[in-house]
Protein backbone atom coordinates (compact mmCIF):
# COMPACT_ATOMS: atom_id res chain seq x y z
CA UNK A 1 0.00 0.00 0.00
CA UNK A 2 1.56 3.63 -0.68
CA UNK A 3 2.57 5.54 1.31
CA UNK A 4 0.73 9.33 1.82
CA UNK A 5 3.19 12.31 1.45
CA UNK A 6 2.60 14.06 4.74
CA UNK A 7 1.83 17.63 4.32
CA UNK A 8 4.64 20.12 5.78
CA UNK A 9 3.22 23.51 6.67
CA UNK A 10 5.49 26.14 6.51
CA UNK A 11 4.68 29.76 5.81
CA UNK A 12 6.69 31.82 3.89
CA UNK A 13 8.78 34.67 4.75
CA UNK A 14 6.76 38.05 5.21
CA UNK A 15 10.26 39.90 4.55
CA UNK A 16 11.10 37.66 1.92
CA UNK A 17 9.77 38.77 -2.36
CA UNK A 18 8.40 41.83 -0.84
CA UNK A 19 8.75 44.17 -3.42
CA UNK A 20 7.92 46.99 -1.12
CA UNK A 21 11.22 46.42 0.70
CA UNK A 22 12.67 47.51 -2.26
CA UNK A 23 14.65 50.81 -1.90
CA UNK A 24 12.57 54.03 -3.54
CA UNK A 25 15.56 56.03 -4.72
CA UNK A 26 19.24 55.08 -5.66
CA UNK A 27 20.57 57.05 -2.57
CA UNK A 28 18.60 55.20 -0.56
CA UNK A 29 19.79 51.83 -2.88
CA UNK A 30 23.51 52.56 -1.51
CA UNK A 31 22.17 52.37 1.74
CA UNK A 32 20.60 49.06 1.20
CA UNK A 33 23.71 47.45 -0.75
CA UNK A 34 26.06 48.42 1.60
CA UNK A 35 23.78 46.64 4.57
CA UNK A 36 23.52 43.41 2.92
CA UNK A 37 25.74 43.44 -0.10
CA UNK A 38 29.23 44.41 1.91
CA UNK A 39 30.92 41.00 1.42
CA UNK A 40 30.28 41.06 -2.50
CA UNK A 41 32.06 44.54 -2.24
CA UNK A 42 34.59 43.77 -0.15
CA UNK A 43 35.37 40.50 -2.77
CA UNK A 44 35.28 43.15 -5.63
CA UNK A 45 38.21 44.68 -4.14
CA UNK A 46 40.45 42.11 -3.43
CA UNK A 47 39.53 40.66 -7.44
CA UNK A 48 40.25 44.15 -7.97
CA UNK A 49 43.70 43.86 -6.41
CA UNK A 50 44.97 41.07 -8.01
CA UNK A 51 44.59 43.26 -11.33
CA UNK A 52 46.05 46.19 -10.06
CA UNK A 53 49.26 44.45 -9.33
CA UNK A 54 51.11 45.67 -12.19
CA UNK A 55 50.37 49.12 -11.69
CA UNK A 56 51.76 49.08 -7.71
CA UNK A 57 54.56 47.08 -9.25
CA UNK A 58 55.51 49.05 -11.77
CA UNK A 59 55.44 52.68 -9.88
CA UNK A 60 56.94 51.15 -6.90
CA UNK A 61 60.03 49.67 -9.41
CA UNK A 62 60.71 52.94 -11.05
CA UNK A 63 60.59 54.75 -8.22
CA UNK A 64 63.13 52.62 -6.31
CA UNK A 65 65.08 52.58 -9.96
CA UNK A 66 65.05 55.99 -10.17
CA UNK A 67 66.37 56.73 -6.33
CA UNK A 68 68.98 54.31 -6.72
CA UNK A 69 70.58 55.19 -9.91
CA UNK A 70 70.70 58.98 -8.72
CA UNK A 71 72.11 58.01 -5.46
CA UNK A 72 74.41 55.67 -6.85
CA UNK A 73 75.79 57.56 -9.74
CA UNK A 74 74.63 61.40 -8.81
CA UNK A 75 77.98 62.55 -7.48
CA UNK A 76 79.10 62.01 -11.25
CA UNK A 77 76.16 63.39 -13.39
CA UNK A 78 75.82 67.07 -13.90
CA UNK A 79 72.18 68.83 -12.98
CA UNK A 80 71.03 68.66 -16.61
CA UNK A 81 72.52 64.53 -17.63
CA UNK A 82 70.27 64.19 -14.02
CA UNK A 83 67.44 65.78 -15.52
CA UNK A 84 67.55 64.03 -18.48
CA UNK A 85 67.93 60.93 -17.21
CA UNK A 86 64.48 61.43 -15.07
CA UNK A 87 62.94 62.56 -17.84
CA UNK A 88 63.75 59.35 -19.87
CA UNK A 89 62.73 56.78 -17.06
CA UNK A 90 59.32 59.63 -16.91
CA UNK A 91 58.52 59.04 -20.27
CA UNK A 92 59.24 55.05 -20.50
CA UNK A 93 57.20 54.63 -17.26
CA UNK A 94 54.06 56.22 -18.39
CA UNK A 95 54.54 53.97 -21.59
CA UNK A 96 54.73 51.06 -19.40
CA UNK A 97 51.57 52.60 -17.28
CA UNK A 98 49.04 52.90 -20.43
CA UNK A 99 49.87 48.77 -20.47
CA UNK A 100 48.96 48.22 -16.74
CA UNK A 101 46.05 50.42 -17.19
CA UNK A 102 44.66 48.33 -19.21
CA UNK A 103 45.19 44.93 -17.47
CA UNK A 104 43.68 46.87 -14.46
CA UNK A 105 40.59 47.54 -17.14
CA UNK A 106 40.42 43.63 -17.30
CA UNK A 107 39.09 43.69 -13.65
CA UNK A 108 36.98 46.60 -14.50
CA UNK A 109 34.93 45.37 -16.72
CA UNK A 110 34.44 42.29 -14.48
CA UNK A 111 33.44 44.42 -11.75
CA UNK A 112 31.18 46.43 -14.05
CA UNK A 113 28.84 43.44 -14.65
CA UNK A 114 28.76 42.68 -10.44
CA UNK A 115 28.25 46.36 -9.76
CA UNK A 116 25.63 46.53 -12.73
CA UNK A 117 23.60 43.82 -11.38
CA UNK A 118 23.49 44.90 -7.71
CA UNK A 119 21.98 48.26 -8.59
CA UNK A 120 19.34 46.11 -10.84
CA UNK A 121 18.74 44.59 -8.45
CA UNK A 122 19.24 40.93 -9.77
CA UNK A 123 21.00 37.43 -8.54
CA UNK A 124 24.81 37.62 -8.60
CA UNK A 125 26.82 34.50 -9.15
CA UNK A 126 30.31 36.25 -8.51
CA UNK A 127 32.55 34.12 -10.58
CA UNK A 128 30.66 33.67 -13.67
CA UNK A 129 29.12 37.16 -13.74
CA UNK A 130 32.66 38.55 -13.58
CA UNK A 131 34.04 36.50 -16.17
CA UNK A 132 30.90 37.30 -18.37
CA UNK A 133 31.95 40.85 -17.52
CA UNK A 134 35.11 40.15 -18.93
CA UNK A 135 34.40 38.99 -21.99
CA UNK A 136 31.01 41.23 -22.80
CA UNK A 137 33.24 44.74 -21.80
CA UNK A 138 36.90 43.95 -22.30
CA UNK A 139 37.16 45.66 -25.43
CA UNK A 140 35.21 48.88 -24.14
CA UNK A 141 37.57 48.64 -21.12
CA UNK A 142 40.34 48.39 -22.69
CA UNK A 143 39.96 50.90 -25.10
CA UNK A 144 39.21 53.96 -22.60
CA UNK A 145 41.91 52.54 -20.30
CA UNK A 146 44.84 53.24 -23.63
CA UNK A 147 42.58 56.61 -23.83
CA UNK A 148 42.89 57.27 -20.30
CA UNK A 149 46.45 56.52 -20.32
CA UNK A 150 47.50 58.33 -23.32
CA UNK A 151 45.95 61.35 -21.51
CA UNK A 152 47.54 60.82 -18.10
CA UNK A 153 50.78 60.11 -19.24
CA UNK A 154 51.33 63.34 -21.52
CA UNK A 155 50.26 65.39 -18.56
CA UNK A 156 52.83 63.87 -16.83
CA UNK A 157 55.57 64.21 -18.47
CA UNK A 158 54.37 67.76 -19.66
CA UNK A 159 54.65 68.68 -16.07
CA UNK A 160 57.98 67.16 -16.15
CA UNK A 161 59.36 69.46 -19.34
CA UNK A 162 57.52 72.91 -17.59
CA UNK A 163 58.69 71.99 -14.11
CA UNK A 164 62.35 71.36 -15.06
CA UNK A 165 62.74 73.39 -18.34
CA UNK A 166 59.94 75.72 -18.32
CA UNK A 167 61.01 79.56 -17.66
CA UNK A 168 58.57 81.39 -19.32
CA UNK A 169 55.04 81.71 -17.39
CA UNK A 170 52.76 80.91 -20.27
CA UNK A 171 54.07 77.16 -20.25
CA UNK A 172 53.10 76.42 -16.87
CA UNK A 173 49.78 78.39 -17.65
CA UNK A 174 49.58 75.82 -20.18
CA UNK A 175 50.56 72.80 -17.98
CA UNK A 176 47.41 73.74 -15.47
CA UNK A 177 45.25 74.42 -18.79
CA UNK A 178 46.53 70.53 -20.01
CA UNK A 179 45.91 69.14 -15.83
CA UNK A 180 42.82 70.74 -15.92
CA UNK A 181 41.16 69.62 -18.90
CA UNK A 182 42.11 66.14 -18.62
CA UNK A 183 40.23 66.03 -15.30
CA UNK A 184 37.75 67.93 -15.89
CA UNK A 185 36.28 66.63 -19.25
CA UNK A 186 38.91 64.15 -20.37
CA UNK A 187 37.66 61.65 -17.33
CA UNK A 188 33.87 62.27 -17.09
CA UNK A 189 33.96 62.13 -20.70
CA UNK A 190 35.53 58.64 -20.73
CA UNK A 191 33.24 57.53 -17.46
CA UNK A 192 29.64 58.46 -19.22
CA UNK A 193 31.33 56.66 -22.35
CA UNK A 194 31.79 53.17 -20.86
CA UNK A 195 28.86 53.44 -18.51
CA UNK A 196 26.48 53.88 -22.05
CA UNK A 197 28.45 51.48 -23.73
CA UNK A 198 27.41 49.00 -21.35
CA UNK A 199 23.82 49.87 -21.02
CA UNK A 200 22.87 50.92 -24.74
CA UNK A 201 24.05 50.11 -28.73
CA UNK A 202 25.36 53.55 -29.54
CA UNK A 203 28.17 54.23 -32.43
CA UNK A 204 31.63 56.18 -31.34
CA UNK A 205 30.08 59.40 -32.56
CA UNK A 206 26.76 59.05 -30.62
CA UNK A 207 28.44 57.70 -27.51
CA UNK A 208 31.27 60.72 -27.24
CA UNK A 209 28.66 63.45 -28.33
CA UNK A 210 26.18 61.91 -25.19
CA UNK A 211 29.05 61.66 -23.20
CA UNK A 212 30.00 65.45 -23.82
CA UNK A 213 26.33 66.66 -23.00
CA UNK A 214 26.29 64.47 -19.98
CA UNK A 215 29.63 65.78 -18.52
CA UNK A 216 28.58 69.26 -19.65
CA UNK A 217 25.47 69.15 -17.82
CA UNK A 218 27.05 67.46 -14.78
CA UNK A 219 29.99 69.39 -14.66
CA UNK A 220 30.76 69.59 -10.64
CA UNK A 221 29.37 66.01 -9.60
CA UNK A 222 31.67 64.70 -12.52
CA UNK A 223 34.66 67.13 -11.53
CA UNK A 224 33.96 65.81 -8.18
CA UNK A 225 35.01 62.24 -9.11
CA UNK A 226 37.80 63.16 -11.14
CA UNK A 227 38.63 65.12 -8.35
CA UNK A 228 39.66 61.90 -5.74
CA UNK A 229 41.86 60.37 -8.45
CA UNK A 230 43.73 63.67 -8.78
CA UNK A 231 43.86 63.73 -4.96
CA UNK A 232 45.26 60.60 -5.17
CA UNK A 233 47.96 61.45 -7.35
CA UNK A 234 49.27 63.03 -4.65
CA UNK A 235 50.35 60.07 -2.14
CA UNK A 236 53.74 59.84 -4.28
CA UNK A 237 55.00 63.33 -2.15
CA UNK A 238 54.45 60.90 0.90
CA UNK A 239 57.98 60.01 -0.05
CA UNK A 240 57.75 56.40 1.99
CA UNK A 241 56.91 54.03 -0.47
CA UNK A 242 55.22 51.02 1.93
CA UNK A 243 53.14 53.48 2.91
CA UNK A 244 52.73 54.93 -0.71
CA UNK A 245 51.78 50.80 -1.74
CA UNK A 246 49.83 50.88 1.60
CA UNK A 247 47.67 53.32 0.70
CA UNK A 248 47.37 52.46 -2.94
CA UNK A 249 45.91 48.55 -1.54
CA UNK A 250 43.48 49.72 1.07
CA UNK A 251 42.07 52.09 -1.86
CA UNK A 252 41.58 49.49 -4.12
CA UNK A 253 40.48 47.03 -1.33
CA UNK A 254 38.01 48.87 -0.02
CA UNK A 255 37.16 52.16 -1.80
CA UNK A 256 37.39 51.35 -5.45
CA UNK A 257 34.20 49.01 -5.61
CA UNK A 258 32.66 52.17 -3.74
CA UNK A 259 33.48 54.52 -6.21
CA UNK A 260 32.15 52.40 -8.73
CA UNK A 261 28.87 51.61 -7.25
CA UNK A 262 28.73 55.37 -6.44
CA UNK A 263 29.62 56.33 -10.26
CA UNK A 264 26.82 53.80 -11.62
CA UNK A 265 23.97 54.79 -9.15
CA UNK A 266 24.80 58.32 -10.50
CA UNK A 267 24.96 57.16 -14.19
CA UNK A 268 21.92 54.93 -13.95
CA UNK A 269 19.53 57.66 -11.84
CA UNK A 270 20.46 59.84 -15.12
CA UNK A 271 19.70 57.60 -17.84
CA UNK A 272 16.26 56.91 -16.01
CA UNK A 273 15.53 60.57 -16.13
CA UNK A 274 16.73 61.39 -19.36
CA UNK A 275 16.51 58.10 -22.06
CA UNK A 276 14.77 55.19 -19.97
CA UNK A 277 11.72 56.61 -18.82
CA UNK A 278 10.59 57.46 -22.31
CA UNK A 279 12.95 54.66 -24.81
CA UNK A 280 13.38 52.37 -22.16
CA UNK A 281 10.53 51.97 -19.66
CA UNK A 282 11.93 47.80 -19.32
CA UNK A 283 14.80 49.18 -17.16
CA UNK A 284 13.48 52.58 -16.12
CA UNK A 285 14.50 52.41 -11.89
CA UNK A 286 15.20 48.89 -12.54
CA UNK A 287 15.79 47.62 -9.10
CA UNK A 288 13.87 50.23 -7.25
CA UNK A 289 9.82 49.87 -6.00
CA UNK A 290 9.01 51.72 -9.61
CA UNK A 291 11.28 49.64 -11.92
CA UNK A 292 9.42 46.48 -10.55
Amino acid sequence: MARKNKKINIKLSKNDFDSSLLPTTRRAQFKDILNHEYRTLLLLGMWLLIFAIPFIFLQSFSNIFIYTYLNKNGGGLTLEEAKSFELTVTIFKDILLIVTYMIFSIGLAGSIRIIRNLVYGEVIFFKNDFILGIKKYWKIALFNSFVFGLFKGSTNVLSYLVNNYGSYEYLHLLNGFAIGFFYILIIPIIYFAVSLSITYELTFLKTFTISLRFTLVNLLISLAFSSILFAMSFIYYIGILLVVDLILIISIVFICPLYILIWHLFVTSKFDKFINEKQFPAIYKKGLIKGE
